[in-house]
């Protein structure tokens, strides 16, 4: 078992915003700086910064985010933000309160500018985002039309198009490989299953669905290229609700030559929340939550499942006495940071040693009140 739990902040706003927290935190790294971004009161937003053993908040003026959950087809959707760090440039992406344009605030000259993404669309809480190449790409879904949109460009430089063959994909990932290829999987509530719209370098799209049977909601689907441009989509089957119950974590494999290959990778009582991220860029690594009896108790963990170059699953719990909201999973070439977020956010820092995963640095850094 890899030692305690570290903590790294806590929430300093007032409890009638601490739902909203909860659900809207995310976090980045940006060299040796921890970003941590959160909604307060009224939506707005701020970002805590830490620098070692030094830690700064910083309010994004005018910007505000939609604080309340949010109901589609039966599924319940939450606030949320997106932090991504570009060229140690923070991003930070979140539905606007008043417009509900997706929209982004962008760290300049010590500034956050904000610009508008999804102009005339209704954006459901639920988006994702990730670099593709010298690009950034975003994938939501408009409540008007129906349809999952594809947001690709930079700063005040975007083009919005809608994704092919996306009718009613409520919940989605995107992702990109080194040679320009485009995945956005996204989840359609209305019958439970999973799709793969695929787009080439040559930009002509072609759409597939996921190798499995399961028909139960899957919020959120994950997806990542690895450096051969193998394509990884891991899905928890549990569904939207925030208590642990019965359900399975898939990791699915798209190989270039476009074969699938698809697999449990934990089942039981899960969280629904899952993290998903490659090891060095190639191997594997889940993070979820599972609820078990243990000497006539329930134990609530925290559970890191990383696949080995022999092919075997390798877990690793964490004890946690509360419910994780949110799951965050990021990579470097040789580390790998792990985040639970929900009243507290709490991360440690492994690293890849011979293949396994090891402890290699506890911190704690305390927030300024």
């Amino acid at each position: 078992m890899i030692g305690r739990w570290l903590l790294v902040l806590l929430l300093t706003l007032m409890p009638s915003a601490a739902k909203a927290d909860e659900h809207a935190l995310s976090v980045a790294l940006a060299g040796r700086t921890f970003l941590s971004a959160s909604v307060g009161r009224g939506g707005a937003l701020s970002v805590m910064e830490f620098v070692g053993s030094r830690a700064k908040r910083v309010a994004i003026s005018g910007a505000k985010s939609v604080i309340s959950l949010q109901q589609i087809h039966g599924i319940a959707l939450m606030p949320m933000t997106k932090l991504l760090v570009i060229k140690n440039v923070p991003h930070l992406f979140f539905v606007d309160r008043s417009s509900r344009a997706l929209t982004l605030a962008v760290k300049r000259g010590g500034r956050w500018l904000i610009e508008r993404i999804g102009k005339g669309r209704q954006v459901a809480n639920q988006f994702m985002v990730a670099a593709c190449g010298s690009k950034l790409c975003a994938s939501f879904y408009d409540i008007k039309s129906n349809q999952t949109y594809l947001a690709e460009g930079s700063s005040r430089n975007w083009k919005v198009t809608p994704v092919p063959f996306s009718w009613g994909g409520l919940a989605s990932s995107i992702s990109a490989s080194n040679n320009g290829d485009l995945a956005i999987v996204h989840f359609h509530p209305t019958d439970g299953a999973t799709y793969l719209s695929l787009r080439g370098k040559n930009g002509s799209w072609r759409f597939e669905s996921l190798p499995i049977g399961e028909r139960s909601p899957s919020l959120q689907p994950l997806s990542a290229y690895d450096a051969s441009g193998t394509l990884y989509v891991a899905l928890n089957s549990g569904g939207s609700g925030v208590s642990p119950r019965h359900s399975i974590v898939y990791l699915m494999r798209r190989d270039t030559d476009g074969s699938w290959r698809a697999g449990g990778a934990a089942r039981g009582l899960l969280g629904s929340d899952t993290s998903f991220g490659l090891v060095g860029g190639v191997r594997p690594a889940l993070f979820f939550q599972r609820l078990e009896r243990s000497g006539g108790a329930l134990r609530l963990s925290n559970e890191l499942a990383e696949l080995l170059p022999n092919g075997l699953w390798r877990r690793t719990s964490f004890p946690s006495q509360e419910t994780a909201e949110r799951m965050s999973i990021q990579t470097t070439k040789s580390q790998i940071f792990i985040t639970a977020l929900g009243k507290h956010a709490f991360t440690t820092t492994l690293e890849d040693r011979n293949g396994l995963l090891l402890p290699v640095k506890e911190e704690e850094r305390t927030v300024l009140r």
